[in-house]
């Protein structure tokens, strides 16, 4: 996901019924002025805090090794 995505994926979950900034601040146990930067795609939120609000979304974070940099590793030979 890029910065764009996250803040879609926020967006819609705090526009859902029931749902606000602020319960998604409390949820991900973040400042609601984090929360509300993120949703509203403002500034560049850590990573913590993004994985935060994602998780209370019920998203993640995920490290993706790039192909090019397995090429990189030593291979077992037989």
């Amino acid at each position: 996901m890029v910065a764009d995505e996250i803040q879609a994926v926020l967006e819609a979950h705090v526009n859902k019924p029931g749902h606000s900034i602020k319960k998604l601040a409390k949820d991900a146990d973040v400042f609601f002025e984090s929360a509300r930067r993120a949703v509203k795609g403002i500034g560049s939120p850590t990573v913590s805090t993004t994985n935060a609000l994602l998780g209370a979304t019920g998203h993640t974070l995920k490290i993706v090794r790039l192909d090019s940099e397995i090429d990189d590793e030593p291979q077992a030979s037989a």
